[in-house]
């Protein structure tokens, strides 16, 4: 009778072990990230998302897809669709490029010139001239044409550091945070944008002279030195108000240099 009963034990200690395997490998299954260099699995104190993101994909888009970061701080999607999706596809692409489309919603590209070429955006370069007439640039942090406000943490807190842009400086560029006076590598984790150009004023550029509704202040974030690797992207047009970002999804903690400058909204005839 003992045997019998030590027999059981032991049969319903193999099925607690093996349901919980289970439940485990299910649960890895469903929140695998997966990076650059391969697949990571995800810490299990990950227990609720911190954000819900609309990711729009090779004409798909998937609505409300939880996400959060792991103990590695890791960018990881909480979900099965798109995290398989991410894991076989996505994340083999070396030069992915990101377009925040707006809060809580981001589309992907296979490189930054598709992004460019689908958002008919190209730098600008030259400027011959500019007419205000007389009109108050929209209100900044600073009253030029164009500035960036680049945040060490999510929503607009700690560490910035800033740039700007005005009509005889259409284009600035980091090429490596890390060095002085920047000393800002892999630290970004929130931006604004602001394009202050006046709405009834025109811009000649080589193309003919244009209303300035149609330039747009543009921010090109790397995520390695000399504008190498994955990229993120976000605009601001006249009249939108400034474009903020409370955090970069899937690039919090990575740029290392940037681009910012003027484009012309609809017009694409090279790439950067």
């Amino acid at each position: 009778m003992k045997k019998i009963i030590y027999v059981l034990i032991a049969l319903c200690a193999f099925v607690v072990v093996s349901c919980s395997d289970a439940d485990l490998l299910t649960t890895d299954s469903n929140v695998d990230l997966s990076t650059r260099s391969g697949v990571e699995s995800v810490d299990e104190d990950i227990t609720s998302p911190e954000e819900y993101l609309t990711i729009t994909y090779e004409g798909k888009t998937y609505k409300s897809v939880p996400t959060a970061y792991n103990a590695a701080r890791d960018f990881v999607f909480l979900d099965d669709e798109f995290s398989a999706l991410y894991e076989k596809e996505i994340s083999l692409l070396p030069e992915l490029s990101i377009f925040m489309v707006g809060e809580n919603e981001i589309e992907l590209y296979k490189n930054l010139d598709e992004l460019l070429e689908k958002k008919k955006i190209t730098l600008l370069q030259e400027v011959k001239e500019v007419k205000i007439e007389g009109v108050q640039l929209r209100a900044g942090n600073v009253n030029e044409p164009g500035y960036l406000m680049l945040y060490d943490d999510k929503d607009f807190k700690d560490r910035l550091i800033d740039d700007y842009l005005n009509f005889s400086r259409i284009l600035t560029q980091v090429p490596n945070l890390d060095n002085s006076p920047y000393n800002f590598n892999d630290k970004c984790s929130s931006l604004r944008i602001y394009n202050n150009l006046p709405a009834n004023g025109t811009i000649t550029l080589p193309t003919g002279t244009h209303p300035c509704t149609e330039v747009i202040a543009v921010f090109i974030g790397y995520d390695d030195k000399n504008y190498a690797d994955r990229t993120i992207v976000g605009f601001d047009t006249i009249g939108a108000g400034a474009f903020e970002a409370k955090s970069l999804p899937n690039f919090n903690d990575k740029l290392s240099s940037y681009k910012f400058f003027f484009g012309q909204n609809g017009y694409y005839p090279a790439t950067i």
